[in-house]
């Protein structure tokens, strides 16, 4: 079964002291509209649309995206990808993130909302280069939360890697399939329908507590957490609600942007 191909390939240059969008090429229902400057920093914003809103069976969604060095950059996207019933064929989305030296990307995608019947593979892989910067999020959702409609069929492949050089960093590998003990076991997403990753390199010594230490209290066992392993800071959601994932990881972007950056997290103007 065929469905759309839709392809987008980014890729940004510094000049005089401001990133640029030097190229914006795509094909098919994927596109960037122009850039926007909110901050006085240089650092260019671009929000990625994708005109049908939804995504079926069939259907090969991909993003390369690269940055030329002293490149400041952030990419989001205008709403949810929603994954919707198939009949048979699987969905792809997949990114190609690609940071050189004395680069930072900002990458903060709305969740990736996974409906009852889908079929989908999922991929993102992140690439830096030196000292490159990176701070990302992946957020999924599976069913549809505002009808109340669990993932009661359907399968999804998930994989994010973030690479430095030739040293592998971080892979996350995920199956979920309707039916399976992983969705109902304490030992997997607990009957939880909304599970998020934010990943941060490098970091400062202590960044894990301060990203804790903006965090409200909350119940045991909480529903996010914070590991650092050196330089490379990962921030865990697991619960119900995808408002609070998006909430907490914007208070902990918010501690880290300040670290990397010196400047304050700005909302994207175009979130809808």
């Amino acid at each position: 079964m065929s469905g759309w191909r839709a392809d987008l390939s980014l890729e940004f240059h510094s000049q005089n002291g401001k990133t640029i969008l030097a190229r914006n090429h795509h094909m098919g229902p994927l596109m960037v509209q122009r850039p926007f400057y909110p901050e006085e920093n240089g650092c260019c914003q671009v929000c990625i649309t994708h005109p049908p809103g939804g995504i079926v069976g069939g259907d090969i969604i991909a993003l390369e995206a690269s940055l030329a060095p002293r490149c400041h950059a952030q990419i989001t996207t205008t709403s949810a990808s929603k994954f919707y019933r198939s009949s048979g064929a699987t969905a792809r989305l997949c990114h190609v993130l690609q940071v050189e030296h004395d680069s930072i990307l900002e990458w903060l995608p709305q969740d990736s909302n996974i409906y009852s019947g889908a079929l989908a593979q999922l991929a993102t892989l992140v690439h830096l280069r030196g000292n490159a910067r990176f701070i990302g999020w992946d957020i999924l959702t599976l069913g549809h939360q505002p009808l109340l409609k669990p993932f009661d069929h359907g399968a999804i492949n998930s994989n994010f890697e973030l690479w430095r050089e030739q040293q592998l960093l971080l892979v996350e590998r995920a199956h979920y399939e309707a039916g399976s003990s992983w969705l109902d076991k304490p030992w997997g997403l607990g009957e939880n329908s909304v599970t998020g990753i934010l990943i941060a390199t490098p970091v400062h010594e202590h960044s894990a507590l301060q990203v804790r230490g903006n965090w409200p209290g909350s119940r045991h066992p909480s529903p996010w957490s914070s590991t650092q392993m050196g330089e490379l800071l990962v921030c865990r959601y697991l619960g119900s609600s995808v408002e609070q994932a998006r909430q907490r990881f914007m208070e902990a972007w918010n501690v880290l942007r300040r670290q990397m950056t010196g400047f304050p997290a700005k909302k994207p103007r175009l979130w809808i």
